[in-house]
């Protein structure tokens, strides 16, 4: 019995230290660097990036020769029968017409050509004022199907009422469309390009895209748009640099480039399926004719605006910087909608997206353009000066179009070193004397921390339409009473342990001597005698 007790009162002084070692792991834990993710606002990233592969920097040219194999295919366009249909939820009307092309197979592949299913959605112009309309081309992604953005074209012509034509084409081998159907084996891609990769057949079909909808006689060819989702976003990357002339503005929704900067988790290495390693060296090689960042840094690149969350699954977050600066256009022409917290797939974009369509083809005012004037750490002294908490100030210009009302304007902010940290927002402040002027501060992290902003700018308008600027760096904002909130993390745990532990040992060793003790006293009623030290020998 004596063993038993001893047995249970080391049992849980072993537990006790090892919950004390968990506690101590925990705070040691929370002191490392979790700087995976990093990003400032420069364009080193794909100067680095170039320079690793030997100095390769544009692959447009490569498809300079390409198109014209294109162009020697013969269209073969078929156009189905129109149907004109009442939008449910706006009882509008709107024209829906179904429409197959050709383009060509791989290079020496045996079946030459394979058609690509589209639809086409219009104006019903029941009143016969319009005349050329522009056009507007909507990529779906990986795997998808060209009805997953119906909803968007029926939408833009009936609830945004714009004169505009949407063509939604399947990707090949996706949905009704012909060709091989995606594989790893097409898209991490051994042999030649133009023989074994999917992505040059989806960039033949997107181009065959963009001159299919400028035949139509009621589209104004100078006024063609491109946009798609993940999948379809690079889609819309690599076609608007190959046809920079005939392309007027480019909408990639959740895809950026910089793919060399993926990470261990990505999803992209799923789709691939292959390793991390092994990716690595593929961006190096094969993949500078898969990233955009090879394709969009050209010369006079159309406007573009990119729609990107910032823990995307399958895109890095250094490539939404990378994209953006790799663009060799001014923050009057190339726009951001950075959203905070978002993986792949956005909420909150409908109504910038269709606020770029108005822009670019019906005169709507320019997204504002945000400017950083001053942004600087400010040092908070306290206690005579020995302990130092840190702030970060920051003082922006807006530049917009009179038209333009802004509802809210926002700091999004993270510190990078405090693990599973989410994207903050606080609100900026507008200057009185200057309306077009707001300054804003970052706060103090509970502890040490790089951290990194980007600002937001909300429309004063009925529906949610807002951009951001580029990401920046505020550096390490200093907090000197961080052991204060380390030992509070501390108590925090331990304090209830204890008590579990302590409430633990009073049932576990001293209630079973109490009870034990019990049991002796009652067996030695009889005899009405109770030997003291036998009594201490058992609680022992």
């Amino acid at each position: 019995m004596r063993y038993n007790n001893s047995c249970n009162i080391i049992k849980h002084k072993l537990l006790f230290l090892i919950l004390i070692i968990l506690c101590i792991n925990f705070l040691e834990y929370s002191f490392l660097s979790f700087n995976s993710i990093c990003c400032t606002n420069s364009s080193n990233y794909s100067t680095l990036y170039f320079s690793q592969i030997n100095g390769f920097n544009n692959i447009t040219d490569f498809w300079n020769t390409e198109k014209y194999r294109l162009d020697n295919y013969s269209v073969n366009l078929w156009i189905g029968s129109t149907q004109q249909i009442i939008d449910q939820n706006t009882n509008k009307k709107y024209n829906k017409t179904e429409i197959s092309y050709e383009i060509p197979n791989w290079v020496g592949f045996t079946q030459k050509t394979f058609r690509i299913n589209a639809t086409l959605f219009t104006p019903t112009n029941e009143t016969g004022e319009l005349s050329k309309i522009p056009g507007f081309i909507l990529f779906h992604g990986l795997g998808g199907k060209r009805q997953d953005n119906f909803q968007y074209a029926i939408e833009a012509i009936t609830k945004q009422n714009l004169n505009i034509a949407f063509l939604c084409p399947d990707h090949p081998g996706h949905g009704e469309s012909g060709g091989p159907t995606y594989s790893p084996d097409n898209f991490y891609y051994e042999g030649d390009y133009n023989k074994t990769s999917h992505n040059y057949l989806a960039i033949l079909a997107g181009l065959r895209a963009v001159n299919v909808l400028s035949s139509f006689n009621f589209i104004n060819s100078s006024a063609i748009g491109v946009g798609g989702f993940s999948y379809g976003g690079l889609t819309t990357m690599w076609i608007t640099s190959i046809y920079n002339d005939k392309i007027k503005i480019a909408i990639p929704i959740i895809a950026t480039g910089g793919l060399i900067w993926s990470y261990r988790e990505s999803l992209i290495n799923l789709v691939m399926q292959k390793s991390y390693e092994q990716m690595q060296q593929f961006w190096k090689i094969q993949g500078k004719l898969m990233d955009p960042l090879f394709f969009i840094g050209i010369e006079n690149y159309p406007e573009i605006c990119w729609f990107i969350g910032t823990n995307d699954d399958f895109f890095p977050y250094e490539g939404i910087n990378a994209s953006y600066n790799a663009v060799k256009l001014d923050s009057n022409h190339k726009w951001l909608q950075i959203s905070p917290n978002a993986h792949h797939i956005l909420f909150d974009f409908k109504g910038s997206f269709y606020y770029m369509i108005n822009y670019s083809f019906f005169s709507a005012p320019a997204p504002p353009k945000i400017s950083i004037i001053n942004s600087a750490k400010r040092i908070n002294k306290k206690f005579f000066g020995l302990i130092s908490q840190d702030s970060f100030n920051i003082e922006i210009n807006i530049e917009k179009n009179p038209e333009i009302s802004i509802k809210s304007v926002e700091i999004i902010y993270k510190y990078k070193d405090i693990f599973a940290d989410p994207w903050r927002r606080i609100e900026m402040k507008q200057e009185l004397s200057n309306l077009n002027y707001w300054i804003g501060e970052i706060p103090t992290p509970w502890k040490n921390s790089i951290t990194e902003y980007y600002i937001i700018v909300h429309l004063n308008t009925t529906q949610s339409i807002w951009f951001s600027s580029p990401i920046y760096s505020a550096g390490n904002i200093q907090n000197d009473l961080e052991f204060l909130n380390y030992f509070l993390i501390f108590l925090i745990i331990l304090a209830p342990l204890s008590l579990i532990i302590y409430i633990r040992y009073k049932l576990d060793v001293i209630g079973s001597s109490n009870r034990i003790v019990k049991k002796f006293i009652l067996k030695s009623k009889d005899s009405n005698v109770i030997n003291l030290k036998e009594i201490i020998d058992l609680k022992q």
